[in-house]
């Protein structure tokens, strides 16, 4: 009788193992693309984005940039709590309120109304081709007292003597006026003068401005200094189209600034922001025929050329007055002028 073998226990085992095997690489690939679609966000027919041109990845997964610290060098621009300029958002200037406030005065509107006496007379000895206007202005009355300058106490140690007050009206024992601006304000319109060679200068001593009242040239380089052991700014601001306003910061005893300005102004100011008693003014014209009065209230035009000018007179709280001289050639015209305050 045949009797049928059973199969052996060893290719039974070898059938069981090779079913095992298959079964976890398939539960494998099933995991796999389940967690693919999960990651990347939904099914696995979903593609990843791209990233637009010109980032990497790298960037994608970083996040915004850190901005890097902006830095401004001290000649460039005035240190951002001193500007007094906006941008898009204005911003207020933390100065306390001055109190001798010098605001601009492009009108010149009168303190006190002024009466005029002028003399005028000529002698020779001028030079042949030009002629000489001389003068003085005095001040008739008694302006009131000059105040004291709020100086900081930055300022303040470098007077250590007589603390300075304002220089509105600067009168001599005789009554002599000082810081007059005179010129030709008509009569020379058609003579064509270039710029000088050499600076006007004003410096920055002891926390004020020095000269306080000065004249220049149109186009003539105007050099401001800084001789004090603080800092300030340089804010010089025109009113005239055409003048460009700057504001600069300038270090304890650094390089001068230059600037020019081409179109004619009465009176161009320049004032500091860090302290806000600081003011000087330059009467910019478009000829050489000015002068500012000394401390005795003398003035002289020199080498003026024969012809009928007029003449003005501006002190920056008395007003201003239009004379119309003669001047010769070969002499010398004196004109004197009187300011009364009533």
């Amino acid at each position: 009788m045949t009797m049928e073998s059973n199969p052996a226990p060893e290719s039974v085992g070898r059938g069981l193992r090779a079913s095992v095997v298959l079964a976890s690489l398939a539960i494998c690939v099933i995991l796999f693309w389940g967690m693919k679609g999960l990651f990347r966000g939904g099914s696995g027919d979903q593609p990843e984005p791209e990233p637009s041109r010109g980032t990497s990845f790298s960037a994608m997964n970083r996040g915004p940039a850190p901005q890097e610290p902006s830095i401004r060098h001290p000649h460039q621009a005035i240190p951002e709590q001193l500007s007094t300029t906006t941008t898009n958002t204005p911003k207020t200037l933390a100065i306390p309120p001055d109190p001798i406030s010098e605001t601009p005065q492009p009108n010149l509107p009168l303190a006190a109304t002024p009466t005029l006496t002028a003399t005028q007379t000529s002698s020779s000895g001028a030079g042949t081709d030009f002629g000489m206007l001389t003068g003085k202005v005095t001040l008739i009355g008694v302006p009131e007292p000059e105040k004291l300058i709020p100086l900081d106490p930055g300022c303040g140690r470098l007077h250590t003597g007589t603390k300075p007050t304002t220089l509105f009206y600067l009168v001599a024992p005789d009554g002599g006026l000082a810081d007059v601006f005179v010129y030709i304000s008509k009569g020379i319109e058609n003579r064509n003068f270039l710029p000088p060679q050499n600076h006007l200068v004003l410096d920055q001593v002891g926390c004020l401005y020095t000269p306080y009242i000065s004249g220049a040239l149109a186009g003539q380089t105007i050099e401001v200094r800084n001789s004090d052991p603080v800092l300030h700014n340089v804010h010089p601001t025109p009113t005239v189209a055409g003048n460009k306003e700057f504001n600069k910061a300038q270090l304890p005893k650094s390089p001068s600034f230059l600037f020019t300005w081409n179109q004619p102004e009465l009176f161009l100011r320049f004032k500091c922001d860090v302290h806000p008693w600081m003011f000087a003014y330059v009467g910019l014209v478009s000829h050489p025929y000015f002068a500012v009065t000394d401390s005795n209230g003398n003035y002289t035009l020199p080498a003026v050329p024969p012809g009928t000018y007029e003449i003005e007179f501006i002190h920056r709280k008395t007003g201003k007055v239009t004379i119309t001289v003669t001047i010769e050639a070969g002499g010398t015209t004196r004109l004197d002028n009187q300011f009364k305050l009533n």
